[in-house]
């Protein structure tokens, strides 16, 4: 057929669908403009078509959207491009076909990506009513015959837009013009035969038909003669629902006209057909007719029903997945697309990417990679597990994996896509390829005796230490390392560790140079979840530790003798070094009593001070030294602790008052009168803590409590000593160094006060033999308290506390005579001149 034949074709039909719908779809101009729009595309080979509507308002044109054509194309109905086509067409009296490289409208192509497309004016009697724009045209070999008919459509068309939004205002006058149209039967006639439906009349209150065509005599196999006269519902089958003696699908298109509807109709030889029906009621010459337009739509709901099902299940499929789809046209721009891919580029709903180019989203760094995927996929017709960026619009870059095929050829090639999201997956690689390094530098860096190995036996991991001390472990049988006797517990060990069991044991082992060597060896189970699939060691060599702590130990156990020995050689001389220490205070104090200068006096009582201070000192070192050698025998007497609360006062009260210090010894009155224990190691204990108290303050108070703690067995009590005082305090760092020997809380080259450092240490000792316990507290600057514990005996019943009635002290008599015995010459002089100095 020649173009201009095609051309007379394509015209007719479309003038003949006009015709047919033109009663249907009059009163609204959206679904006429949308029908409209619909069988331009289907007729002519087009991507997109959009109506505009021209308005005049305060002298300037303006235009607005009237439909777009598919729908989802409505974005670039509504572009400012399309806006700016719109106004170039007012220079147009004529349909005009323009592409991107026209001097008018081609730089609005370009903008919005399209091809050769073709501007339809809208013009009826010389009034511009729209434009029709068919963008992007596939078949451009006709495109002179699809301009032509365009171009004689335009009147009808312009005319159709304005009779539509018109109607409501002249429907009476269409009514009218409809009957005399009908009056006119000949030409009624040809326009009424030549539709290609069936096309039924009927009156609308019988339901009688008054009138058909030839394709209803075809589609029923009735002829007209037969057809009319006959009552509609006898067209339908009989298990039709009827009201008021009509079917249900008449009283429905006489109540509300103009809706199509799909309902069965007897069609030629008895059988059942799916017909869509459109309607139109009108009058006539005073009868109320209603006019139905019936299109067979049997094979094309079948297949539509089909498609629907197969696209339901393709769609609950790809929605479902967590895999994206995506369908490309030649050039890669997306077609169709799924939720999970469209979440993939980053974007939230479709529409945001149709149309758009996969390009737009890829990473900047993957653009030349891409580029040259599509070409090998195009080449190859499919490609597999390619790994590519997207960049989304808030910056992240995600990886994904696309597999690809090509369908179809030419513009009509489609690449089919899916693609999974793998960025975590090459994350998590990432992490182990770098948990390899670190494993890696660990095995080489890390000074440890590593390795791994499979239940087998088999080495699968052995640090660079490992190797340098035992070699390939893999050619070593442990038969040659491990020695036999300790062989059994090796092999116990890698049994445990197998089970589950992390095992920390010693073993002897022979060393590849046939050396002896000691390891403390680590053992635990590598785990994957429940299964073990190896055991692990690190071995830490004690071999040197080993000898260290040998000699530490022999040197240590030297050290003890040793300092036993020093001990209880001071011990044993406790009498030789005292003898001739009390020899010169004994000479001292005789010289006080024989009438010396005040410079004398002076320099006598220097002397004994400092004879006293030696002899504490020797006292405390002799006590210490005779504690360490065990030959401290704890003596157990009855005592009064109101005695040891006279001593305490009596020895600290002048003292404590010349520094300005308050001076306090309270017996609590639950505690008893008397208690058995060694009150001598008592007073000693009391005397150094007191005076140390008395010593460190230099304002305040010194206070000394006793109080009873709870009973033990109804024998004993413990009785709580606390001595609080308002000193210097005791540094933190050398609380725990306090109890030490030569150790003072002041620590430094330059001390305020005297001592050797001995008091505390025995008074710990002295208070370990007795079977007490000791604590302190103390903050410097602010005073020390110490807790002394001591556990004492009670009187029993059977004994008394009372001396006899009747029994007086003895008094000294004047003519008492004294013997007085000792073996050294010095002390014996000065206790002889002391005695008769003070008249025996």
């Amino acid at each position: 057929m020649t173009d201009r034949g095609r051309e007379h074709k394509a015209f007719a039909l479309l003038f003949e669908d006009l015709v047919t719908n033109i009663m249907a779809l009059a009163d609204s101009p959206g679904k006429y403009t949308d029908y409209l729009a619909r069988q331009v595309r289907e007729l002519i080979a087009v991507r997109t078509v959009v109506i505009m509507e021209c308005r005049h308002f305060t002298g300037e044109l303006h235009h607005k959207l009237l439909n777009a054509h598919p729908e989802r194309r409505r974005d670039i109905g509504l572009a400012p491009e399309i806006e700016q086509l719109a106004e170039l067409s007012h220079a147009m009296d004529k349909a005009t076909l323009i592409t991107p490289d026209s001097a008018t409208g081609g730089e609005s192509l370009r903008l919005l990506g399209l091809g050769a497309s073709i501007v339809v004016p809208l013009q009826y009697a010389g009034n511009r009513l729209g434009v029709m724009f068919l963008l992007d045209i596939m078949d451009t070999e006709n495109v002179e015959a699809i301009t032509s008919s365009l171009e004689k459509l335009s009147p009808i068309m312009a005319l159709i837009l304005r009779n539509a939004h018109l109607y409501q205002n002249l429907e009476q006058e269409v009514a009218t013009r409809t009957l005399e149209l009908r009056a006119n039967e000949e030409r009624y006639r040809a326009m009424f035969s030549s539709v290609s439906d069936p096309v039924l009349v009927a009156d609308r209150n019988t339901g009688i038909l008054v009138e058909c065509n030839e394709a209803a005599e075809m589609f029923f196999g009735r002829t007209r003669k037969q057809l009319i006269g006959l009552p509609q519902w006898e067209l339908h089958p009989k298990t039709a629902p009827k009201v008021n003696g009509k079917t249900e699908d008449f009283h429905d298109a006489v109540v509300a006209p103009g809706r199509r509807k799909d309902i069965p109709l007897l069609a030629a030889g008895g059988k059942v057909r799916l017909a869509e029906i459109q309607t139109k009621t009108f009058d006539m010459q005073g009868h109320e007719l209603i006019l139905g337009v019936f299109r067979d739509v049997t094979d094309r709901n079948r297949t539509e029903q089909i498609l629907r099902e197969s696209e339901e299940k393709y769609r609950a499929l790809i929605e479902t997945t967590d895999t994206g789809f995506v369908i490309l046209d030649h050039q890669g721009r997306v077609l169709e697309a799924n939720e999970e891919y469209v979440r993939l580029t980053g974007y939230r709903r479709l529409d945001e990417i149709l149309g758009r180019r996969v390009v737009d989203w890829t990473a900047p760094h993957e653009k030349e990679k891409n580029a040259k995927a599509v070409a090998r996929c195009l080449r190859d017709r499919s490609i597999r597990n390619l790994e590519i960026d997207y960049l989304w619009p808030d910056g992240r870059i995600i990886s994904v994996e696309l597999n690809a095929t090509v369908q179809g050829e030419g513009e009509a090639l489609q690449i089919i896509t899916l693609c999974r999201d793998i960025t975590k997956r090459k994350q998590d690689e990432e992490v182990l390829r770098r948990t390899e390094a670190l494993l890696r530098a660990m095995l080489i860096n890390l000074p440890l005796d590593f390795w791994a190995r499979k239940p087998s036996g088999e080495i699968i991991l052995q640090s660079d230490v490992s190797r340098s001390i035992w070699g390939d472990l893999t050619r070593l049988h442990q038969d040659t390392v491990v020695p036999g006797k300790t062989l059994n517990s090796w092999q116990s060990n890698n049994a445990r560790a197998l089970a589950g069991e992390k095992v920390d044991s010693e073993a002897e082992y022979v060393l590849p140079n046939g050396e002896q060597a000691y390891y403390h060896e680590i053992l635990a189970p590598i785990r994957d979840h429940e299964e073990i699939l190896g055991v692990m060691g690190v071995n830490v060599d004690l071999t040197e530790h080993r000898r260290l702590m040998r000699e530490l130990y022999d040197s240590k156990e030297k050290a003890v003798v040793a300092n036993r020995t020093k001990s209880e050689f001071l011990a044993n001389m406790s009498h030789e070094i005292r003898t001739p220490l009390n020899g010169v205070l004994g000479m001292l104090q005789l010289l006080q009593t024989t009438r010396p200068t005040v410079e004398q006096k002076e320099y006598l009582l220097a002397a004994i001070q400092s004879s006293r201070r030696l002899t504490r000192l020797l006292g405390d070192i002799l006590d210490l030294s005779r504690i360490e050698a065990g030959k401290l025998v704890i003596q157990e007497v009855e005592f009064e602790l109101l005695s040891h609360r006279l001593s305490v006062m009596e020895l600290f009260e002048e003292s404590a008052k010349k520094k300005g210090l308050e001076l306090t010894f309270v017996i609590d009155e639950r505690l008893p009168a008397k208690l058995i224990g060694d009150d001598a190691r008592l007073r000693q204990i009391l005397f150094n803590l007191v005076g140390n108290a008395v010593k460190f303050t230099e304002k305040g108070r010194v206070r000394v409590e006793a109080s009873p703690l709870a009973l033990v067995d109804g024998k004993s009590l413990r009785v709580l000593f606390t001595i609080q005082d308002t000193g210097i305090g005791i540094p933190e760092d050398r609380l725990q160094d306090i109890f030490e020997p030569f150790v003072q809380a002041e620590g430094a080259y330059t001390k305020s006060f005297q001592g050797a450092g001995l008091g505390l240490s025995i008074v710990r000792k002295l208070v370990g033999l007795l079977g007490g316990d000791i604590a302190i507290d103390s903050t410097e600057g602010d005073g020390t308290t110490f807790c002394l514990s001591l556990p004492f005996k009670l009187q029993s019943s059977s004994q008394t506390a009372e001396q006899p009635a009747g029994v007086a002290s003895p008094a000294v008599s004047e003519c008492l005579s004294v013997l007085f015995a000792e073996d050294d010459e010095v002390n014996l002089i000065s206790g002889k001149r002391m005695l008769e100095k003070s008249g025996y």
